[in-house]
């Protein structure tokens, strides 16, 4: 039951980062078919800008617990089926677990460095 819901949570993992990115990239290079009013959303100071906005920062964090879950959890998927020895998978789980944590503060520092500086 429990590898079953790790499963679900993989593939709404997917459903999330594509929806995030997509929301990520529309911003970014359809400003003329979505009337951004931003002349050039991909210059420095709209990305600060973005990077700044709360909500922006939401869908950062969000598309970073996303990809972040599903990439760690394939790419454990794809180890495991190099060996079947039990310690090894107990070693997987807990590297791709501290690991995955690890990068998740490192990575979500940054969005939230900048909005607290404004």
């Amino acid at each position: 039951m429990f590898r079953t819901r790790l499963r679900l949570l993989f593939l709404l993992s997917a459903v999330g980062t594509a929806v995030f990115l997509g929301i990520h990239m529309a911003v970014q290079h359809l400003n003329n078919v979505l009337a951004t009013g931003e002349l050039d959303p991909t210059s420095w100071a709209s990305t600060i800008g973005r990077a700044t906005q709360s909500g922006w920062v939401v869908i950062y964090i969000l598309l970073l617990v996303f990809a972040l879950y599903h990439a760690l959890y394939g790419l454990r998927g794809i180890i495991l089926e190099l060996t079947t020895s039990e310690k090894a998978l107990r070693a997987v789980n807990w590297l791709f677990i501290v690991g995955g944590v690890i990068v998740f503060i490192w990575a979500s520092y940054v969005p939230l460095a900048l909005m607290s500086s404004r």
